[in-house]
């Protein structure tokens, strides 16, 4: 089957529950919530802590990664080893790996106990929202402070900072995290092996006139390096081969539902729209320090840049 998916598209029931039904005062907790940022998926909701996954919201369960509760173990089994070999897939591990692998018997027993922790935090939803999120919060800062996500991070900050346009913000972000799905009609990229490549990209924004931008967003220089599969060289290629075929705007389209959707819960003001005629520009943004010298580097190459002041607003 192919992947229709499309942001934004929440089924009428499914929105009535969160704005009017039972739903409601989960979203208006997380909304409340200066640290948390609800983005619209297909008929779900993903809702962010410090760049990571605290909540999805579905129209039939809400769902939290067990394995923010997997703080490692003394034999030193990889996350993902645990999950392979619990669910019967340790054909799946690479094995070129150095990382030792854990026994069936060891796998499930790890599973179990996260299993059990998964349940209890659950269980406070949908009646203690608050709590909920007192807990999850504190079972991921653990897991942020072990393995820590910089650029997610910095992402979410971005987003919850340009959520609405004022004096410094001159974009309002309105997604992150956006895959381009082989099955796009506007999708003509490749991979180095010539088959068919999903393209991502960090952040799509607004301006005020409702221009879109679809925004590379680095933290550090050595991520951006000519070695690196993610520099913005492949991205901008990655941008010219998917949204920049898009001769239908179907990606501005998709956006425009996603700011209606955002506008109908409460997450977006008013203002915000997206003008379905223009082309979405590609650009480049740098969080992390000596900013100026990146963004020198891609004004002289002819490239979009948004600075990130820092106090995270955007500014073209």
């Amino acid at each position: 089957m192919k992947d229709t998916t499309t942001r934004g598209n929440l089924s009428k029931t499914f929105l009535k529950r969160l704005t009017e039904g039972d739903l409601n005062t989960i979203i208006k907790q997380i909304i409340d919530d200066n640290e948390l940022d609800i983005q619209v998926r297909d008929n779900y909701l993903n809702v962010y802590y410090k760049g990571g996954n605290i909540l999805r919201i579905k129209p039939q369960k809400f769902q939290f990664d067990k394995y923010y509760f997997y703080l490692g173990h003394p034999k030193g089994f990889p996350k993902s080893h645990v999950d392979k070999v619990a669910n019967d897939k340790p054909s799946k591990i690479n094995p070129r790996t150095t990382d030792p692998i854990p026994t069936l018997t060891e796998a499930r027993q790890i599973v179990s106990e996260l299993d059990e922790k998964h349940r209890v935090l659950m269980n406070l939803l949908p009646e203690s929202p608050d709590i909920f999120i007192d807990e999850a919060k504190s079972v991921m800062d653990t897991w942020f402070s072990i393995w820590n996500k910089q650029e997610r991070d910095d992402q979410q900050a971005i987003t919850l900072r340009n959520n609405a346009f004022d004096s410094k913000s001159d974009l309002v972000v309105i997604d992150i995290e956006f895959a381009v799905s082989v099955n796009k009609p506007y999708n003509k990229a490749k991979n180095s092996k010539g088959k068919n490549k999903v393209c991502r990209f960090d952040i799509i924004a607004v301006d005020f006139k409702g221009q879109l931008y679809v925004i590379e967003l680095k933290q550090n220089r050595p991520a951006d390096g000519k070695g690196n599969s993610a520099n913005v060289k492949i991205h901008r290629q990655d941008f010219d081969d998917t949204i920049g075929n898009d001769v239908n705007h179907l990606l501005a389209e998709e956006m425009a539902q996603v700011v209606k959707i955002k506008k109908e819960l409460g997450i977006l003001p008013a203002n915000v729209k997206v003008d379905t005629t223009r082309n979405p520009i590609f650009a480049v943004a740098y969080s992390g320090k000596d900013p100026e010298t990146f963004n020198s580097k891609y004004r002289k190459e002819g490239i979009c840049v948004i600075e990130v002041l820092e106090n995270k607003k955007l500014r073209k």
